[in-house]
């Protein structure tokens, strides 16, 4: 896609304290902002789901999802595709 918006994904783990707290995924996005084109976002949030699900089981090392926290401006509105989507 020629769209230049982007996302951010981090594992932020604990540094200190007990070993039972689990790292998290973080995911951050800007979707494009034009509501004639909710196929677009459609396709950025599709892709976004599908980094993030590689990224949040390869950086774990028992081969189990850590959990994730999906942030952004999803440019949509209740009711439409991107909420029924996700």
């Amino acid at each position: 896609m020629d769209r230049n918006n982007i996302a951010i994904l981090t594992v932020l783990k604990p540094r200190l304290g007990p070993s039972y707290i689990s790292p998290v995924c973080i995911g951050n996005t800007h979707l494009l902002f034009n509501k004639r084109r909710g196929d677009i976002k459609l396709t950025q949030l599709a892709q976004l789901l599908a980094e993030l699900h590689v990224f949040a089981r390869s950086e774990n090392s028992s081969k189990t999802y850590l959990p994730i926290v999906l942030c952004g401006d999803f440019n949509s509105l209740p009711f439409s595709p991107i909420y029924r989507f996700l």
